[in-house]
Order: C-alpha cells, then structure tokens, then sequence
C-alpha cells in the first residue's frame, strides 16, 4: 500500500502478529486497543477544536483501509468509535444543526477527548430499515426516557465506555438518537463465536429500563423521514467506513498474492539455474534468458486482483468526497460496498491460489482473512440489498 498512516510501521506489525492470538482465544483485541489509545488514533476524527486531528471522512477510510491490513478484527472494533466522531463532526459543521444540537454532540467529542471507546447500537433482529427504524423502545418520562429492547451484533460489545443508540418514541412516532455511558442496565445478550471477524466480540446489548436524560439525546427524527440529514450523515459514514475494513483486506490479500508470485519466480530460477550448471558441465549452449523465470499466468492473476482493488479503492473515495452522493444517487453509498466486496473476495481468492495448499491450514493468515471477508456480505448494507435500491431508482 502506497498510503501513509498516521500509525507506526512497528505497532501495525505487532498488531499483525497478535491477530492470531485473538482469533484463537475469541477475545477482544484490549492490547491493540491500549496501544491505538495510546498512538492518538481513536481521536483522528476528533475535531480540532477539542484536541483532535480533525480528519475528513475519506481520510478516515485511507486510515481505516491501512489499520484493516493488518488487523481486520481491531479495525473493525473501534470502527463504530470512528463512525460516530466522523460523522457527528460532519453534523456539528453543518448549517441544518442549531445550537443547541451542537451542544449535545460535544458531550460525545468531550467523551473521544477524555479517552472513551464508543459503541454504535444499531442492528436489531427483523429490523431491516437499520438507522431509520428500531424495534427498541424509548417511554417518555417527566425529565427524559426509559428505554427498553436488544440490540444485535454490537462491535466491541464488552469493551466499550459509552454507547450511541437509537429507539422508538412510539407516542410521539419519533426516533431518538442517545448517547450514554455503560452501566448495568445494559446486559450482555448472546454469545460471540463467529467465523469470522471473531476479535471484535460483537454481541448483543440488552437495554433493561435503561434510563436517559434528556441531556443524553443527540437527535429526533419523524419515523418515516427518510431525507433526515443527521440520519443520512450517520448512515455514510457507517457504510463507506465499514466498507474500508473489507477494502483494507482486499489490500493485504493482493500483497500477500504478490509475495507468492516473487517465491514462485524464485524457485522457478533456482530450477532453471541448477539446468544450466547441468548444461555448462557437460558443455552445453546457455539456455537460460532473463525471462525464463517470469511465470506470465501468476502475473497476470496478480494485476487482476490489484487493478480490482485499486479500482474499488478509488471508486470509495470519490463517493466519500462527493457532498451531494447521497440525494444524487441514493444508492451509490451501498453501492460501493458491493464494488468492494467482489474486488476483496477476488484478491484473497487470487491469494490463496497462488499460495497453494500451504495457506489451507488453522490460523494461517490467509485462513483468518478468507474468513473475515465473508462478513461482508453480512454488513449493511447487504449486496442484494444494494441492487435492489439501484433498480429502485432506476426504474422507479
């Protein structure tokens, strides 16, 4: 990768190296957590005005894309931290947010700046409108809401400090957005024993009359508003950031494919050079040329899979750069996901071709990044789902 991270060589490695270990023992990645704390990562999105670095949205994604290289799992647990930041310093930018609204969303960047890891709480069983739905539900009360309901498949699920929700005022036929701190009306629901992406422990949270304050909304919305701004701005960010994890997979598998090109070339010229001593022994003609030992299929597999992932890399960061994308064309955001996907399957398929049966053992790499890109098809939004909003919108 050509790229730049704000991250270390040297902590990426070792991240790396650990990625193994996490996948083995199901366990959330704490020491890759303590360590990106420590690198300042969580606050890349951070506005700078409350000591952060104030990244744009598709700076974020080349950040996240890097991170996910190396280790997918990591990147995928402080993604939903990186969704909020991202998208809530977007909102607080905007002319449709009052004052008081911006008030509100500080508290989320006064909570990055303290050190917090946050979880986003959105998936619930038979819910398929996600961020413009819920199934969970917020009761109005004198100085707030309580709030009752699961919500499913929450990344870093055991780990994180405060959580950004969102559930049904059913009265008043409102979504509400929140931001709370964890405490113990928030049980673990479920278990977590994936096949892939396994590090992240994304399992459920039960909201049991979880109780938030006024002060602890971030957003309301008309349930059925599907042009709500805040909504829309959260919904990008969620899906071209996840989006970069499977792209950053995409990467690792079209390095790892070039490295068994290089071990093949070089056994095939070890070959063709032990034949020529042979030869010149018996005093032979020299037969060996300086292409002889370029295995022309292997290359040609190789830049397949790389020109894919390039190509899927460059079509994300136009969509994350174009302000307009999501009333233009609403189905690009998804879009991009799907365009991803096929490019990131193909290069670890390529990967693992070229490897041969050497990779086709547990806790291989190349075992953990075959499984970790299936998730993707489990993310939202889901490829068919993504056609299905193209169609729409084509034919009406």
């Amino acid at each position: 990768m050509s790229e730049v991270s704000v991250l270390e060589n040297s902590l990426l490695e070792k991240m790396r190296e650990r990625a193994y270990v996490f996948d083995q023992e199901n366990k959330f990645p704490d020491a890759d957590i303590t360590d990106l704390k420590k690198a300042g990562y969580l606050k890349i999105a951070l506005p700078e005005a409350f000591g952060g670095r104030g990244l744009s949205l598709a700076e974020v994604i080349v950040e996240q894309r890097f991170l996910a290289a190396y280790a997918p799992a990591t990147a995928l647990s402080v993604a939903m931290h990186q969704i909020i930041n991202t998208a809530l310093a977007t909102a607080f930018q905007a002319t449709w947010m009052s004052e008081s609204q911006k008030q509100a969303l500080a508290q989320v960047f006064e909570a990055t700046a303290a050190g917090e890891l946050f979880a986003l709480g959105i998936s619930e069983i038979g819910n398929d409108q996600h961020l413009y739905d819920s199934k969970t539900v917020a009761t109005k009360t004198a100085d707030g809401y309580k709030v009752s309901g699961i919500k499913n498949t929450v990344t870093a699920a055991g780990a994180f400090d405060s959580i950004v929700f969102h559930a049904l005022d059913d009265e008043n036929q409102e979504l509400v957005y929140f931001f709370l701190p964890r405490n113990d009306s928030m049980k673990p629901h479920g278990t977590w024993d994936t096949l892939g992406m396994r590090a992240s422990q994304s399992f459920g949270i039960h909201f049991t009359e979880t109780v938030a304050p006024e002060s602890a909304v971030l957003w309301k919305s008309k349930l059925g508003e599907k042009k709500d701004p805040f909504i829309g701005t959260l919904a990008k960010a969620f899906s071209l950031i996840v989006t970069s994890i499977y792209l950053g997979i995409g990467d690792r598998g079209v390095e790892i494919a070039r490295d068994a090109v290089r071990f093949r070339e070089s056994k095939l010229q070890q070959q063709l050079e032990s034949k020529q001593q042979e030869q010149d022994a018996f005093g032979g003609d020299s037969f060996a040329s300086d292409t002889s030992a370029i295995d022309a299929l292997a290359r040609d597999t190789l830049g397949r899979a790389a020109i894919a992932v390039d190509a899927a890399g460059n079509h994300l960061l136009r969509i994350a750069e174009t302000p307009s994308i999501s009333s233009e064309r609403s189905w690009s955001i998804a879009g991009a996901k799907t365009v991803v996907l096929q490019a990131s399957k193909q290069a670890v398929q390529i990967a693992t071709d070229l490897q041969g049966a050497g990779w086709f053992r547990a806790g291989s790499e190349l075992e953990r990044l075959s499984r970790d890109v299936l998730a993707g098809d489990l993310h939202p939004n889901k490829p068919s789902v993504a056609r299905a909003r193209a169609a729409d919108a084509l034919l009406g």
